[in-house]
């Protein structure tokens, strides 16, 4: 069972016996980086940059305490995120061979650690910019295949298909080399990023889990059940919604999930991100599951 970057193969194949991650000490990072709008009535922008460290464990690890601020940006406009991205990973490069000192009571005294780049993880906006490829609404924009896609309902999307040709990290050189030789996009890529002499850019930059799955795909999902609009269709769940709210507050969350279980009506319209990551959770699904079965009864 998958639950955290620990349980994939890429991770275990890097951590074998005699690599750099199976020394004891040794760490791995997560780069991240988002940008929020500082002033609703301002075009100025903030563009933190951090890392997560791997090897601790997944329910502190992206506790503020935990991360480190590699770098920042603040300005007006898209930042230039191959210039920033590069101070970042020369700094982190210097980790692998060189270390740094760390005094910690575990150690007892002080103790060299190092660290690499093994994934990195961005919204789309700023996954076009880092991997140096075309918006999220362009043609042959998608990093991990070479489709084209379609522009439906003023939206660029990648249908369902048993043709889908991977995109690979060779085939991805080469199309950088083509497009800067040519100094247009070619499938997509723009260009070389910088990213890519850290980490493989088709495997390790990770689809991002809380805007595309979260905000995304589990908010879509329970508004068309939810929504009166819908009242017709057989999906409609609106009529079960006390139902629902009362098997939802019933139920204990794991240790993981700081937030208790409020009402379906109310995850909509706060928009609580942790509400919707325990949607996901196998006893909230059972009891959406649980209500279709009760309203295909009838």
């Amino acid at each position: 069972m998958y639950q955290d970057i620990q349980d994939g193969n890429a991770y275990k194949k890097i951590t074998e016996k005699g690599s750099f991650f199976s020394i004891p000490g040794n760490v791995g990072f997560i780069l991240c980086c988002d940008g929020v709008q500082l002033f609703k009535s301002s075009s100025q922008s903030f563009w933190p940059i951090h890392l997560a460290i791997t090897s601790l464990p997944p329910g502190i690890r992206m506790n503020a305490e935990n991360l480190i601020l590699a770098g920042a940006w603040q300005g007006t406009g898209k930042p230039p995120m191959q210039n920033i991205l590069k101070q970042v990973l020369d700094k982190i490069a210097q980790l692998e061979p060189q270390g740094v000192p760390i005094e910690s009571p575990h150690f007892n005294g002080t103790k060299i650690v190092k660290g690499k780049l093994i994934m990195a993880v961005f919204d789309l906006p700023a996954r076009a910019g880092a991997t140096n490829f075309l918006q999220f609404n362009g043609n042959h924009s998608c990093l991990y295949c070479l489709d084209k896609g379609a522009h439906i309902m003023h939206r660029q999307v990648f249908l369902p298909s048993e043709q889908h040709v991977p995109r690979h990290s060779s085939t991805l050189e080469q199309h950088a080399k083509e497009a800067e030789d040519k100094h247009k996009p070619v499938m997509g890529c723009k260009g070389k990023s910088v990213l890519s002499s850290a980490i493989d850019l088709t495997e390790a930059v990770t689809v991002d889990y809380m805007h595309a799955v979260l905000e995304g795909i589990s908010r879509k999902l329970l508004s068309f059940c939810l929504d009166s609009k819908n009242h017709s269709c057989r999906f409609y769940l609106g009529r079960d919604i006390e139902v629902m709210d009362k098997k939802i507050k019933s139920i204990e969350p794991p240790q993981e999930f700081r937030r208790s279980p409020k009402s379906y009506r109310s995850i909509l319209s706060v928009n609580l991100i942790g509400q919707y990551r325990a949607l996901n959770s196998g006893k909230h699904l059972n009891t959406v599951h649980g209500c279709y079965i009760i309203a295909y009864q009838f």
